[in-house]
């Protein structure tokens, strides 16, 4: 088993078993980049801060689910019967404040976000 990283420059860490893929775009993912990708089971999403916007928290995730589900994904069920999974772990939204409970705010920011579709 290997982890791989998708990082805008080399990481400052290093093991046997993880290898970085150096990817300057993250709204674009090339033939190229997904066959190095091919074999993948999972992709844990962290990028970012909690001060990140729109197309950090946004467009970037949707283009690589986009783009995994449209191959590795397929492939993987077609070849393998297995599904892809996707964990998105996000800073958008949270709290600097240590007191507040996280929770809450999610909550609050689910709650606005059914409002706002609804009008």
């Amino acid at each position: 088993m290997f982890i791989f990283t998708l990082s805008r420059r080399e990481l400052p860490i290093s093991h046997p078993k993880l290898q970085t893929i150096i990817h300057k775009d993250f709204l674009v993912y090339p033939p190229t980049l997904l066959s190095e990708l091919e074999g993948v089971e999972a992709c844990l999403w962290s990028l970012g801060t909690s001060r990140a916007g729109r197309e950090v928290h946004l467009d970037y995730t949707l283009a690589a689910a986009h783009a995994f589900a449209d191959t590795l994904a397929t492939k993987l069920c077609d070849e393998k019967q297995r599904k892809f999974k996707f964990v998105l772990l996000s800073g958008a939204h949270g709290q600097r404040k240590t007191r507040v409970n996280p929770s809450r705010s999610l909550m609050r920011h689910a709650k606005h976000e059914a409002s706002s579709r609804r009008h």
